[in-house]
């Protein structure tokens, strides 16, 4: 009877060990998904942040433009 409850130990033991620990890692589906998830928020992050380069270019060249209006101002007046 003794073997019995070594036995009936070890099981349960056996039992608990692969309840706790065989759930510990993600399956090659749930890390496909989780990959298709991010990768379709990166695009709508980098197609939403590509008008904010798109407009700050524009106020450069803007800027350039107002640059150059006043230099050319700049050249009637001290006619070189």
């Amino acid at each position: 009877m003794k073997n019995y409850e070594v036995y009936k130990t070890r099981l349960n033991n056996f039992l608990i060990f692969k309840v706790c620990f065989t759930k510990m890692a993600f399956t090659l589906v749930e890390l496909v998904i989780v990959i298709t998830i991010l990768g379709i928020l990166w695009v709508i992050a980098f197609l939403s942040l590509q008008w904010y380069s798109e407009s700050s270019r524009d106020s450069v060249r803007l800027s350039d433009l107002s640059n150059i209006a006043e230099f050319s101002d700049w050249l009637t007046y001290v006619k070189i």
